[in-house]
């Protein structure tokens, strides 16, 4: 496993992006991201558009091939890649540990607000939930948790409406709604989205938790339209924060003399 370290401007031109700017963990092949449950598989194009339109992740598999597993007895399906993560002795076992939203609770470090004022009443604060009870609220509506949390991250990620629809399954003007309302509930977000667009556009440097200076990124032509790329800079001070705090704890255990286990994937 290639453990990557931050890439640097130019890099992808280059040929050589295997890290990632914002200074998080990433790894190739990529452990990061192993999913929770495997790609559903069918041989029926419809259910296969049904479910990508949901944003499920699926595969669609030839009807030969189908038939000829299902003959033999075989069950089409891929294998779920987290079974196969196993301590590497047999008198050693796994131990989870995760930070609890620390995207969410670093985003809120910077904003302040409301948010960060809930949170200092109640350290054991679950925005998603929160941000569900005050939307359905507002909205006289009745989404579940999955859509809003979908909505909250997209804000940090810079993630556009189409995808967005597509990963909470609902059209472009719901999944509009749905983020603008996030916004509402929550203004402190805006107003520091609002300050970080402005400092990019004025060529005015941000620092990461960690210490990292980061600059927007130059504007660039893309597919004959120019492209500036000042909503990358939420995700960069965010993802950029949690990968120096991550990469801090690493170090802190690493160094700690009373240490009695080894990081295995992080």
């Amino acid at each position: 496993t290639n453990w990557n370290q931050v890439r640097q401007a130019g890099e992808r031109q280059a040929g050589r992006a295997f890290g990632a700017r914002t200074g998080r963990l990433s790894s190739n092949p990529n452990f990061q991201n192993l999913p929770q449950t495997p790609r559903r598989v069918t041989h029926s194009k419809h259910e296969y558009e049904r479910w990508i339109a949901r944003g499920i992740d699926a595969h669609l598999l030839p009807r030969s091939l189908w038939n000829l597993l299902t003959r033999s007895g075989i069950k089409p399906q891929f294998p779920n890649v987290r079974d196969y993560v196993v301590p590497r002795a047999k008198n050693r076992v796994l131990i989870n540990r995760d930070y609890m939203q620390q995207e969410l609770r670093i985003l809120t470090h910077y904003s302040g607000g409301s948010l960060l004022r809930a949170y200092l009443d109640n350290p054991a604060l679950d925005q998603h939930e929160l941000a569900r009870v005050r939307i359905n609220a507002m909205l006289n509506s009745n989404f579940r948790r999955k859509p809003v949390k979908t909505t909250g991250f997209g804000i940090i990620y810079g993630m556009g409406l189409d995808l967005l629809g597509r990963s909470i399954g609902e059209d472009r003007a719901t999944a509009s709604k749905l983020r603008r309302a996030y916004k509402a509930i929550f203004p402190e977000l805006k107003d520091l989205d609002t300050e970080l667009k402005r400092r990019g556009k004025e060529k005015e440097p941000i620092r990461t938790w960690g210490g990292r200076v980061y600059y927007c990124e130059e504007p660039r032509e893309i597919k004959g339209h120019l492209r500036t790329f000042e909503y990358k800079l939420l995700n960069t001070l965010i993802q950029g924060s949690a990968g120096d705090v991550a990469k801090e704890f690493i170090i802190r255990y690493h160094e700690h003399p009373k240490k009695n286990a080894e990081l295995f994937l992080t």
